[in-house]
This record gives C-alpha cells, structure tokens and sequence, in this order.
C-alpha cells in the first residue's frame, strides 16, 4: 500500500497544478464532464441489468405458468391412475405375457426368461428402435426396468447381448 501511495503522490500533486491552472469555467466544465462520465458508469452497472431483468419477467412469468400448469396436469394424471388402481403393478402372469409379446416384434432371435424376480433378455442383432421400443414397452406394460446391461454394438449398428431388468411385478425392487 505505501508503494501504491508513493507512486500516485506526485501524479496526484501535478492533477492539482493542473486543475488550479484552470479558469474557473473550465473547471466547472470538467465536473460537469465528470459528472456525466459517473452518471454513465452508474447507469451501464447498476440500472441496465436491473432494466433488462425487468423487461424479461414477463416473457419468463408466462413460461413459468406453461410448466406449471403442464406440471399440475401431470400430477393430476397421475392421482387420476393411483385412484383408479392402474398404478398397481400387473400379475406375473401379464409381465410374462407382455414381454413375449414384445419380443416377439423384436427380432426372431432375442428372448426373455423370468426367473428370480428378475426378467432376462437377450438380443442378437437387434435394432435400435426395436430395442428402445422393448425397453419402453417392458417399463409401460410390464412396468419393470433396466438393472444391468452388457450390450455391444455391431458394426452394422444393430445390438448384442443381455439386459436385465426388475420391478415390483417381478418381485424385484
């Protein structure tokens, strides 16, 4: 601090020269410049951004009361199916059911077997899209989900391997 004050001591003494050198209108012009720089600073750091905030709100307002009503619409969708009992989980008879049914659209070559409270599936040269859509099916119908996957993609884009999953249909989770 002392060297910061040493430095700016004899600049702060030619800035007096300076200003007592100067004629009174000149001086008054140059507060008056001064003023209108500060005025300037004010306004670019604290006004601005208030200013932009405000005249934000209200496009941010109506994009909050999109997701809130989105927002209360699921949540009434959802106390609608826990009232009606379609939350429950389906007998174990009705995920087997529905997965074959769902393998089935897969590909000739895949499976499912249901052992241990665990469903097992495996796939050999699926498609992406079908097995995506399995994946969703099994967690809609069966509405069990994936635990573990060792799945490999081929070259051709298309995958190989095993996904398990468990849900409370299957005695899992």
């Amino acid at each position: 601090m002392n060297a910061l004050t040493s430095l700016l001591a004899p600049l702060r003494e030619e800035a007096r020269q300076r200003l007592s050198a100067l004629s009174a209108r000149e001086r008054r012009l140059l507060a008056v410049m001064a003023g209108v720089v500060l005025t300037g600073l004010l306004l670019a750091v604290a006004v601005l951004p208030a200013w932009r905030t405000l005249a934000a709100a209200p496009a941010q307002q109506q994009a909050l009361d999109l997701r809130m009503a989105r927002m209360q619409q699921l949540a009434a969708t959802a106390a609608g199916l826990k009232d009606s009992g379609a939350a429950q989980a389906p007998a174990p008879s009705e995920v087997q059911r529905s997965l074959e049914a769902a393998t089935t659209r897969l590909s000739g070559s895949s499976r499912v077997s249901i052992t241990a409270g665990q469903a097992t599936l495996t796939v050999r040269d699926a498609e992406p899209a079908a097995l995506a859509a399995w994946i969703e099916q099994a967690r809609i119908n069966a509405r069990i989900t994936p635990v573990t996957a060792e799945l490999r993609r081929g070259d051709d884009g298309r995958w190989n391997g095993t996904l398990v999953l468990s849900g409370p249909a299957t005695g899992g989770n």
